[in-house]
């Protein structure tokens, strides 16, 4: 069965082809379209971008799990919970680094992350908050 259209603010699947040829799909929301040409919007960096109806298929969830869940699990891409600990010395932040505990995953999955690609993130403001290091709080 070929589908002709897509509502807006339906989810779809977006094909893509990998250098290796093998066939990936990622998750997209519907913003609009015009014949055949679809604005999509990315549902972890809310980007959007103009797609063919060619390379979409219709993205089926179930209520266990969020569409933009569902596209950050499949990117290998979470969102964080809190900060865990942290070490190194606020002074040396190109070595400090954070242990983050991720939403919906167990703390035994925790990772390691270095200041610099949590510097912007408000978890890692209220952590530093709560532990006298307001001052590597970017302004």
């Amino acid at each position: 069965m070929v589908i002709t259209s897509f509502p807006i603010n339906c989810y779809v699947l977006v094909h893509r082809l990998y250098c290796d040829l093998q066939r990936h799909f990622i998750p997209f929301r519907v913003v609009c379209s015009e014949g055949g040409r679809y604005a999509l919007m990315n549902l972890i960096t809310g980007d959007t971008k103009e797609c063919h109806i060619s390379r979409l298929r219709p993205f089926y969830y179930d209520d266990e799990e969020t569409p933009r869940q569902t596209a950050m699990r499949d990117s290998q891409q979470w969102d964080d919970d809190f900060i865990i600990t942290h070490a190194g010395e606020k002074f040396r932040r190109k070595e400090l680094k954070f242990k983050v505990k991720w939403l919906n995953h167990d703390e035994t999955l925790a990772t390691w992350e270095p200041y610099s690609s949590l510097r912007l993130n408000s978890k890692l403001h209220e952590y530093c908050k709560a532990h006298k290091m307001k001052s590597i709080i970017p302004k």
